[in-house]
């Protein structure tokens, strides 16, 4: 557990004036919070994070040099 990690804060919302929390080391992603929010203050958005490696970046690098060769 990260005790150095901040917790979301929104802005007092307009129909009720709570706040809405969120704290990361609890949150597991699910959505529950999102799909039941009445006033749509979530919005929980399916993302893909890439993140490069070296062998990756050497593939690509060699496919690039094949096709360089082929054409020329």
């Amino acid at each position: 557990m990260n005790e150095d990690q901040q917790l979301y804060v929104s802005e007092p919302l307009k129909q009720t004036g709570r706040l809405m929390i969120k704290d990361e080391n609890l949150c597991v992603h699910c959505g529950l919070c999102a799909e039941r929010c009445p006033t749509a203050a979530w919005d929980m958005q399916k993302s893909t994070v890439e993140i490069p490696y070296a062998i990756d970046e050497m593939k690509q690098e060699e496919s690039r040099c094949r096709q360089a060769r082929k054409a020329g």
